[in-house]
């Protein structure tokens, strides 16, 4: 089936006559749409669209729960970007998150997951290979970001906290608002920021005293 991106074409600019009998009227962006055959960039907890042939634009879409990462999103996310590592008509990848937050970080149900884990009975071996077994589902959600030979550019904004930062890490370029919080909140859960904040070179999105402070600390930072 076909799906519909849009473009935006600016009109040709008004002939110097009609400029002079309607100087009020400004120049003005038509939204046109193309169809791209095959396109198969359908999910539940993001939304994949592109305003040119080659640059695609991924936005975390659970704006009801500022995107924070349910057990679903680390499987689409992973899925999203397997696929368009791959897609010849993608140049570059836009990341960002729909609404008012860049990504709030673990989903409350993926936190109970863990502290299930963490406070449940049973011996360390076991909890061990519980914990393993998650954090390499997450794990390979951002190396899917991270080993994407497309250049990811992060568009960040609002709150970028706990896994928003991993995800941020994974990617080749970052930009913020001014106002953007940041914050490592795994620490207040007993957790170490273990699928990317640590891992990266730190230097590639904080200076290392920050993000240690922060980690470490768990205190918000903004840009």
């Amino acid at each position: 089936p076909q799906s519909t991106m849009l473009r935006y074409v600016r009109e040709p600019s008004l002939s110097r006559t009609s400029q002079s009998r309607h100087r009020t009227v400004p120049d003005r962006c038509v939204r046109r749409s193309y169809a791209t055959e095959g396109s198969n960039y359908q999910f539940e907890t993001l939304a994949v669209t592109s305003s040119d042939p080659h640059v695609y634009r991924v936005e975390l879409n659970r704006p009801s729960k500022g995107n924070s990462l349910a057990d679903k999103s680390w499987i689409e996310i992973k899925d999203c970007f397997d696929r368009l590592a791959t897609d010849a008509s993608c140049r570059a990848i836009v990341l960002t998150g729909m609404d008012k937050h860049f990504c709030t970080g673990l989903d409350l149900s993926e936190v109970v997951q863990l502290l299930k884990i963490r406070d449940g009975s049973g011996d360390a071996s076991r909890k061990s290979f519980q914990f393993t077994k998650l954090i390499k589902k997450y794990q390979a959600t951002f190396t899917a970001i991270e080993e994407c030979p497309k250049p990811v550019i992060a568009v960040v904004h609002g709150a970028c906290i706990g896994a928003g930062i991993d995800m941020i890490s994974a990617c080749d370029i970052r930009f913020a608002d001014s106002k953007t919080v940041f914050s490592i909140k795994e620490v207040d859960i007993g957790l170490a920021a273990d699928v990317g904040t640590l891992q990266v070179n730190l230097r590639q999105t904080f200076q290392v005293e920050i993000k240690l402070k922060m980690s470490e600390t768990a205190k918000d930072r903004r840009k």
